[in-house]
């Protein structure tokens, strides 16, 4: 369903209703090794990568969606996992509360073209942007009056934002019980945008300030690489009978342009291809969380009254 007629230009916006392709990488039901985990483009957008719960990793080449590379779960990587900028290694991603201390970031990878383990560089923090430049972790703790965090006078959520140049700074979010859900960035790296409570938050990196915040969007959104479009999921219940929703958000206005029911009953992962000209979603489809697929979605036909 909808909430908005898309313009003329609906063929260059992203198409919810329907999935332009479907992929079904684990199949079978019932299993963790049936149900799909993370996905992520690579950054040149040749590959997708996708694990399924049991960590299973299967690398599909975007040209033709032929599987490149499948291999059997791994410590390597796990079920959250992340490309090494610029490059065809797969390699952890650590989680919130994991890296903290960068020493503790992944320096193994597996490369998808050599089919080989292979070292890295360290590879800290939870979120990066397109090269690396910038890399973020989230948490939640103690707010003091002046905007930090220390004396008691509530709780409140943070970014902590580590860029190439060196150093790292934490960007306090508004004070609250909502902890950050979801941090990306634009493909020029020039923006991030913060999931948080019912609010998107989109920061200047150079500056670190909060240059606009976006209510009523959802936490749990990614921003287009171009910086235009935001797609979030939300209505999530896992186990109940309720299917999990995707939206599509215009930045400039803030208009909602699509509201589709997926069909799923939880979102794991979606990510935009580096050029925005698709967007995958791992969806579970099972109702007691097992079993899924991978759905592809883009641009479609103009939407009619």
């Amino acid at each position: 369903m909808t909430d908005q007629i898309v313009e003329d230009d609906a063929p260059a916006v992203l198409d919810l209703r329907a999935p332009a392709l479907v992929l079904d990488p684990f199949p079978g039901e019932g299993t963790a090794a049936s149900t799909p985990g993370d996905l992520v483009f690579s950054d040149d957008g040749r590959y997708l990568a996708v694990t399924s719960q049991d960590c299973e990793l299967v690398v599909f080449r975007t040209e033709d969606w032929t599987e490149h590379v499948r291999v059997s779960g791994s410590v390597l990587w796990g079920q959250d996992i992340q490309w090494v900028p610029g490059t065809h290694r797969i390699c952890k991603r650590l989680l919130e509360g994991e890296g903290r201390q960068d020493e503790e970031a992944p320096t193994r990878a597996y490369d998808v073209d050599m089919r080989a383990e292979v070292v890295i560089p360290p590879q800290p923090r939870e979120v990066r942007s397109r090269t690396g430049r910038y890399r973020a972790d989230t948490g939640y703790g103690r707010y003091q009056a002046d905007g930090g965090y220390g004396g008691f006078t509530g709780y409140g959520a943070w970014v902590d934002v580590l860029s190439s140049a060196g150093g790292s700074r934490r960007l306090h979010l508004p004070r609250g019980k909502a902890r950050v859900a979801r941090v990306s960035f634009t493909g020029d790296e020039r923006r991030m945008f913060v999931g948080l409570g019912d609010a998107v938050h989109m920061v200047d990196l150079e500056s670190g300030a909060v240059v606009a915040s976006l209510a009523g969007v959802g936490a749990d959104a990614v921003v287009r690489p171009d910086g235009a479009y935001l797609v979030a999921t939300a209505g999530r219940s896992r186990f109940t009978s309720e299917h999990e929703r995707i939206d599509l958000w215009r930045i400039s206005d803030m208009a909602l342009l699509m509201r589709c029911w997926s069909g799923g009953y939880y979102l794991p992962a979606f990510d935009w291809s580096p050029d925005g000209g698709m967007l995958a979603t791992s969806v579970v489809t099972g109702f007691q969380g097992y079993g899924g697929e991978i759905r592809v979605y883009q641009p479609g036909e103009p939407l009619a009254e």
